[in-house]
């Protein structure tokens, strides 16, 4: 743990050096505002010594009253300036921090983000690198003071009597003592309270999400359950370490705010004695009883530190995360032939393989279906052939090339996907589909009218400015279908990847668009995954998934014949019953 949290410091430590020249002058600033402070109690501490001998005169007061005021001006110009450099500093290394995250987790397989839930990455981007912000913009410039502050009083008090210097720190060991008691096992329950916030954060998003599920139970579903089981356990997690801490805590404070019970008595007794002037009496009851505050400041400095070293640990989580090599293969101009050979995935944590020695063969240009029952692989082979999972076994070729040899930007730019469930941001019909290219509104209409997604576009309040939102309540799931898959097909690619991106077309419609979608991709290998086995009667070819394998793999006509797989789905599928045009006939 120790050695974690070191490590975690070196990498903040690092990290904050990227804007060195900012920090180092608030440092600088804070320090400069350490020692003007003392000056104002030097002048009263010279004022009163001025008073008590009849040595003080009109022109020495005023003096002293501008030494004063400058001083105390100063220390407030250094205030401001070393906040405004630490902050400055903080904010943009936060902005920096969240775009190398978000361009880290772009790259990152899927297998990590399956493996860490959205609201988990959330608290991370938002919630752990704001806290960096506390570290840069105020710990650095407040541990400063906090530790040159009572150094160089205690110098001053050490010059002027080293034997009432060291009285006032009489408190401090059992100070120590009380932080050691009260810092006990603090690693840990630091994180036993970030796993239960951690916790927290995921029921609370959860509850969120299923709302409309929870009121079909008036709230005593599960999700509400757990949710409340999650707040209990946050909030008896909070109450036993307040409760194990409330007495050092208090004993802390008190040992450091008792120098009164220690040093007022023994500095009286010597002035009496005449050994301490009244002067220096009341510069030590100035400076000296609160020599050990700062100790407090640092104490609670510690506290948050330890929090902020939490959240960098799991920032790391992602930094360190390993992201699939690529080549830098030029992708090909024309369709490309896919080959697999003896092609085996598992997804993480689960001992039954996905896909299990899958070895076909698409050729160039050609349009493929993919059906079988759910949990076949059918969505997973798309997956792959996407590059959003790597294999563990066997090869993925495209034009005769791994796949892993192409760079991710020319992956990205040349094959277009479509997904079962696909995210529409919380910004405009144009951005949405634009996705940040730089096309014509033109071009925009064109796909729209494709995916016949025009009609609702043109009659929304706004058409391409109508801002979407990020749940996209206006828009139907199969409007939603048909935004993506214009998204997809704005920009033009030589292979097509579409899971089930039809699901929620009605089949007339659904036959229709795949028509249209046909002669658009002419040029282009189109591969899609669905359910309704008259649509895939459209493919030159049709591949026949069960239990990760490939039981059949040739066209309609040959595989009613001869595929047993094929012939059981045929007759399971009720869109065979329900739709009785010409082009829907299996024979």
């Amino acid at each position: 743990m120790k050695n974690n949290a070191s490590t975690s410091l070196q990498w903040l430590l690092q990290v904050s050096g990227r804007q060195q020249r900012m920090i180092w002058i608030a440092i600088s600033l804070a320090l400069l505002q350490v020692l003007v402070t003392l000056v104002a109690p030097v002048i009263i501490f010279l004022v009163i010594d001025g008073l008590l001998d009849n040595s003080l005169k009109y022109d020495d007061a005023m003096l002293y009253t501008g030494v004063v005021i400058t001083a105390i001006a100063l220390r407030y110009l250094c205030l401001f300036s070393a906040a405004f450099y630490a902050h400055k500093a903080a904010f943009i290394l936060i902005g920096e921090i969240k775009i190398q995250l978000l361009e880290k987790i772009i790259r990152l397989p899927m297998s990590f983000i399956d493996q860490h839930r959205s609201a988990d990455i959330r608290q991370i981007i938002h919630d752990d690198v704001d806290r960096i912000e506390l570290f840069v913009a105020h710990h650095i410039v407040d541990f400063v003071s906090a530790l040159f502050t009572p150094l160089a009083t205690f110098v001053l008090l050490l010059w002027l009597d080293w034997q009432l210097a060291l009285v006032a720190l009489i408190p401090l060991p059992l100070a120590l003592l009380m932080q050691g008691a009260l810092f006990r096992g603090y690693a840990e329950k630091m994180q036993l309270f970030l796993s239960v916030q951690t916790e927290l954060n995921r029921q609370v998003a959860q509850f969120i999400r299923g709302v409309a599920a929870l009121r079909m139970f008036t709230g005593q579903g599960s999700g509400m359950s757990v949710l409340k089981e999650s707040i209990v356990g946050y909030d008896q997690m909070l109450r036993g370490w307040v409760r194990d801490g409330s007495w050092p805590f208090a004993l802390l404070k008190v040992s450091l705010d008792g120098s009164l019970v220690i040093l007022l008595p023994v500095a009286a007794w010597m002035v009496m004695d005449a050994e301490l002037s009244i002067s220096l009496f009341v510069l030590f009851m100035m400076l000296g009883l609160g020599l050990t505050e700062p100790f407090y400041n640092m104490l609670l400095l510690g506290a948050s530190l330890n929090q902020i070293l939490g959240g960098v640990d799991r920032i790391r989580l992602i930094e360190q995360a390993e992201v699939a090599s690529c080549g830098n293969r030029v992708w090909p101009e024309k369709a490309p032939k896919v080959q697999l050979d003896k092609v085996t995935f598992s997804y993480p944590g689960r001992s039954e393989p996905a896909l299990l020695g899958l070895s076909i063969t698409l050729l160039a240009g050609e349009k493929v279906a993919v059906v079988g029952a759910s949990g076949s692989g059918k969505s997973t082979l798309l997956h792959l052939l996407a590059g959003f999972y790597r294999q563990q076994e066997g090869l993925i070729r495209i034009a005769g090339e791994p796949l892993e040899s192409y760079s991710e930007t020319q992956l990205y730019s040349n094959i277009g996907v479509v997904l079962q469930h696909n995210h529409i941001f919380n910004d405009t019909v144009r951005n949405n589909i634009g996705m940040g290219v730089e096309v014509s509104d033109e071009q925009i209409w064109q796909v729209l009218k494709l995916c016949e997604a025009d009609d609702f576009i043109r009659h929304g309040p706004g058409q391409l400015d109508e801002v979407l939102g990020g749940h996209s309540a206006r828009l139907s799931g199969g409007e939603q279908q048909r935004l993506a898959m214009a998204r997809a097909l704005l920009c033009p690619a030589n292979l097509y990847l579409f899971d089930e991106a039809t699901s929620f077309f009605d089949p007339l419609i659904e036959q229709r668009l795949i028509n249209r979608l046909f002669e658009f991709c002419a040029d282009s290998g189109f591969i899609f995954v669905t359910h309704r086995l008259p649509l895939a009667r459209q493919a030159d070819r049709i591949i026949v998934m069960h239990n990760g394998q490939v039981v059949g793999f040739d066209s309609h006509k040959n595989l009613l014949d001869n595929c047993d797989r094929y012939q059981t789905l045929i007759s399971l599928d009720p869109s065979t019953k329900l739709v009785k045009s010409e082009e829907y006939n299996y024979v």
